[in-house]
């Protein structure tokens, strides 16, 4: 399947420690019927990064589903 664009945030100040994104009404149904899926995370900064950072991603997905 293509890749999509669910979620966003623009403009974060730099002593952040949790994101809450803008998100999409894209309807992920297809993607998560699949047998797996995999969510890509994609950066960009105007300040030199001198260290590693770790990044925890916590995902919440609503899916209505009828059990047969």
């Amino acid at each position: 399947m293509d890749e999509a664009k669910i979620g966003w945030k623009n403009n974060i100040q730099s002593d952040n420690t949790e994101l809450n994104l803008e998100v999409t009404e894209l309807d992920l149904k297809e993607y998560i019927k699949e047998e797996q899926f995999s969510l890509r995370l994609n950066t960009e900064t105007d300040e030199l990064l001198a260290s590693d950072h770790d990044i925890d991603v916590y995902s919440v997905l609503f899916v209505d589903a009828k059990v047969l």
